[in-house]
């Protein structure tokens, strides 16, 4: 089935906070329109909320976020929930920052494309244990 985004997405992963809901989670990836949400617990789709994004270099944003749609995903013994979000862009003055630090992950394309030339195989074993695709967050123990 075709991919119909108008925007392309990037893999990162950025801490997040939803202040209202004092929850945790992590940004799996992101576009111009919106991202994709790892959290410790659901929200409502159509739910209106804040959202705290750490950009790198950047630092701490403030988006208002709409939530789209969700996923229920498991792993292992804890329940976790993935998220999309869209951004209210009107009312978030912080939106332009945002918008400007993904089309930035464009320009690292091609690095990407290098880095996956030169990387060997035994060096891919190596690096297998940083890459979890599984959903994953961590909540200090003062919380």
């Amino acid at each position: 089935m075709p991919d119909k985004r108008s925007h392309p997405r990037y893999p990162v992963r950025l801490k997040c906070y939803f202040p209202d809901l004092k929850m945790w989670g992590e940004v799996r990836n992101v576009s111009v329109e919106g991202c994709f949400i790892c959290a410790e617990r659901p929200l409502a789709i159509g739910m209106v909320t804040d959202l705290l994004v750490e950009l790198p270099v950047v630092g701490v944003i403030h988006l208002i976020a709409y939530i789209q749609h969700h996923t229920e995903h498991t792993s292992g013994a804890v329940g976790l929930q993935l998220m999309g979000a869209r951004f209210d862009k009107e009312s978030s003055g912080m939106y332009l920052i945002y918008r400007r630090f993904v089309e930035a992950l464009e320009s690292l394309v091609p690095l990407k494309a290098s880095y996956e030339e030169i990387v060997t195989d035994e060096l891919k074993a190596a690096i297998d244990p940083f890459v979890d695709d599984e959903c994953c967050f961590t909540v200090d123990a003062g919380e």
